[in-house]
Order: C-alpha cells, then sequence, then structure tokens
C-alpha cells in the first residue's frame, strides 16, 4: 500500500525480501510471525564548526558507559554520536532525541575536551535512528549482538541486524538465501563490480565541470557517481554557488526535486539534502530559494508550499531540534 499515494497493487513472487529495518517485525507480523527484534535509537547532537573545530574523528569511551563515542567533522560542521537506548515510540514519525540522550552526549563532550564552553545552546539540530538488533533479553541496549540475522519464514526472508558497513555483504548473504529458496533459477555473478560507468561518468564530469574545482568535483562524483554530469548540466546559471556557506550547491537541490522523487518539503532538506541539519532554525534562510525551486519544478501553489513549510517546521521542531526540556533560554543583554 502506497501512503502517500494511497493506492494499492499486489505482486506475486516466489520470494519476498524483507529489508525493512526498524520495521522488519511489523512486516513478519503480517504472515504471522511473533517479534524477535528490539529496536535501539542513536541520537546525535550537530554544532557549527566554529563552535567545536575538529579536523578528523576523534573517538573515545564515554565515562559513564564505557560505549564508544566519536566526534567528527561532517559536511561544515560538527557531529557527535550517538547513544544507544530502547526506542519504544510510535513508528509512524521520525524518532527523536530525549533529554537524557543530550545530557549524554554533552557529557562526553566535557569529558573529552574539558572546559569547552560549549552548551545545549549551541546546538544547531539533532538527529536520531532507528536500528533493530535480535532481542535476547539483555538487560543493557548495547549488549545486544549486532550481527546479521537472516531468516526465511513461508517465503518472506527477514535480512536485519548488521553494521552499515557491511551493507555488501549483508545483500549478497541475502541473494544466496533467495538462491536457495529459488533453486534452477540463473543467477548473476554477485561478486562482479562494474567501474567503466563511473570512469566514463568521470570524463564527463571533467569536460561539464571543468571550472569546478577538483574537490567539488569528486564530491559530486561520490555523491551522484554516473549521474554527476547530468546534474551539471540541469543546472542553471548560479547554481553552481555553495548554499549558505555549506558544502552543498544549488544545483544539488535542483536535481533533487527534478530527479530524486521528493514529495514534501521534509524529502529536500533532510533526506536529500542535509540542510535542514546544518543550517539555523532548520535551514530557515533557504526556504525563499527552495519554494522556488519547487514551484518550478514540481508545480506546487502557494498553497501547496505553505502547508509543506508549515508540516515541515513542525516536524523540524518536533525531531530534529532539542527537546523542550533542554531548550535553554537566550540570554538578552539589558
Amino acid at each position: 500500500h502506497d501512503l502517500a499515494g494511497d493506492r494499492t497493487a499486489e505482486v506475486s513472487a516466489g520470494v519476498v525480501i524483507n529489508a525493512t529495518g526498524a520495521w522488519a517485525d511489523d512486516l513478519r507480523a503480517e504472515v504471522g510471525q511473533r517479534p524477535r527484534l528490539r529496536r535501539l535509537r542513536g541520537s546525535h547532537l550537530i554544532f557549527p564548526a566554529a563552535k567545536l573545530p575538529v579536523k578528523q574523528v576523534i573517538s573515545f569511551l564515554h565515562p559513564r558507559d564505557d560505549r564508544p563515542v566519536m566526534v567528527l567533522p561532517w559536511e561544515g560542521a560538527t557531529l557527535i554520536g550517538t547513544t544507544d537506548v530502547d526506542h519504544r515510540e510510535a513508528m509512524s514519525t521520525d524518532p527523536a532525541i530525549s533529554a537524557g540522550e543530550v545530557d549524554y552526549l554533552m557529557e562526553g563532550l566535557d569529558y573529552i575536551f574539558g572546559a569547552s564552553g560549549l552548551t545545549a545552546n549551541d546546538v544547531l539540530s539533532t538527529f536520531s535512528g532507528i536500528r533493530s538488533v535480535l532481542d535476547t533479553g539483555q538487560a543493557n541496549p548495547s549488549k545486544e549482538s549486532r550481527d546479521e540475522v537472516l531468516w526465511n519464514e513461508n517465503g518472506l526472508i527477514t535480512i536485519t541486524g548488521g553494521k552499515l558497513t557491511m551493507f555488501r555483504r549483508m545483500a549478497q548473504d541475502t541473494l544466496r538465501f533467495v538462491r536457495l529458496a529459488l533453486p534452477g533459477r540463473p543467477w548473476p555473478d554477485g561478486r562482479a563490480r562494474t567501474l567503466d560507468p563511473l570512469d566514463q561518468a568521470a570524463f564527463d564530469l571533467a569536460l561539464e565541470g571543468a571550472s569546478l574545482a577538483e574537490a567539488l568535483k569528486l564530491r559530486l562524483l561520490g555523491r551522484y557517481g554516473v549521474h554527476a554530469a547530468d546534474l551539471l548540466r540541469a543546472s542553471r546559471p548560479g547554481e553552481l554557488d555553495a548554499v549558505a556557506g555549506t558544502p552543498s550547491l544549488w544545483a544539488e537541490l535542483r536535481w533533487a526535486v527534478q530527479a530524486e522523487h521528493v514529495v514534501h518539503l521534509e524529502d529536500l532538506l533532510l533526506r536529500r539534502t542535509r540542510l535542514g541539519l546544518l543550517l539555523p532554525d532548520g535551514g530557515a534562510e533557504v526556504l525563499p530559494g527552495a519554494r522556488v525551486l519547487c514551484q518550478e519544478e514540481l508545480g506546487w501553489s502557494d498553497w501547496r508550499w505553505q502547508a509543506e513549510e508549515n508540516a515541515y517546521r513542525a516536524l523540524w521542531q518536533r525531531a530534529y531540534s532539542l527537546p523542550q526540556a533542554v531548550q535553554l533560554p537566550v540570554e538578552v543583554s539589558a
């Protein structure tokens, strides 16, 4: 069922791969399976680089529980994370950091940097993600295994757990599982990798972006691969400028609304780009420019834009800023 378009379709298949992450148990329940997974939330704080300047990744063990925490430069800002707590809230909306998690991360910063003068008032934004791990009943969430799990339950093949850095191996393991479930089918060699299209993209980008700095060309290639040159061709005059001092280009926003299935404003500012995390107040300063792009490329009316902006601001305030319990008043001098 397509929730966004309220459309339903039926598809027949020999097997179905359940790679839905934190929602994996929900899909398993549809075929009568009991829950086996535990949802854990990992949350992060983002600071302006000027407030917390780091040039490389710093990893340390948190003094409270000896968990590894990292501080790293990210998209022109500085990020610290992550936490590891049970997520019991509804999955129908974006997860949000708790006041306790903010305290935990700020305590870690104080431990590693000493009297840096940082406070929660310096936070640009927050974000959280949900990981699903096999539930073995450990009292401490961090003691649960992060190993991947694969199950075939009457044709529903679930892959979950694991780590992000293992995505390719997990995909290969899943396809091997599928092959066992569907014997006699021809299969491509999953070990093969073709670099030729990317080499061609590098050549095209060198021609299209001859005036761009080499670091910017590499960034575009890393993000857009074989579509990097297409992005440059789709840009308008002035759109190869950076957006409000971030590493992002205005051309990337246009490409996102043209080619990356933007449905809502939150898709553009929080998912296709990270401007809602990297700029103050959720990127309020870029909203006029985003409005022009969305109305040009997506045909949004003034009414539709206002509804999207209102919904985006409400979501950002609820899930991507500090929770109300730790938002500090701004001091005003007399």
